[in-house]
């Protein structure tokens, strides 16, 4: 009902909304939602489908294309990001930082 931030990547989109934490994705003509995995979402980058970084109030998430995992220790809350394929810079009240990829 209040989106925080739209993405989009090829042709899929992603809208964010903070509350309730729910991230909306359009894929092709169908559109799913899904709980976020941080708290607040308010910015969304990505530089694949298999790359996608999610920042919010409560934290930082990296989707892997199989499965969203928290990164720990990230600064927040997150006001925005933007990256490449090796990482990503976020920024909020916290100043700037940059994270590095968290692949296994």
């Amino acid at each position: 009902t209040r989106p925080s931030a739209l993405f989009v990547l090829a042709d899929e989109a992603w809208v964010l909304e903070p509350e309730p934490a729910r991230v909306h994705a359009l894929a092709g003509e169908a559109w799913s939602v899904t709980p976020s995995p941080v708290g607040a979402p308010r910015a969304m980058w990505g530089s694949s489908r298999e790359a996608l970084w999610l920042g919010g109030d409560e934290g930082l998430a990296r989707f892997d294309g199989r499965a969203w995992r928290l990164v720990a220790d990230a600064p927040g809350p997150i006001v925005t990001l933007a990256g490449s394929e090796e990482g990503v810079w976020i920024a909020g009240a916290h100043g700037l930082d940059r994270v590095e990829d968290v692949r296994d």
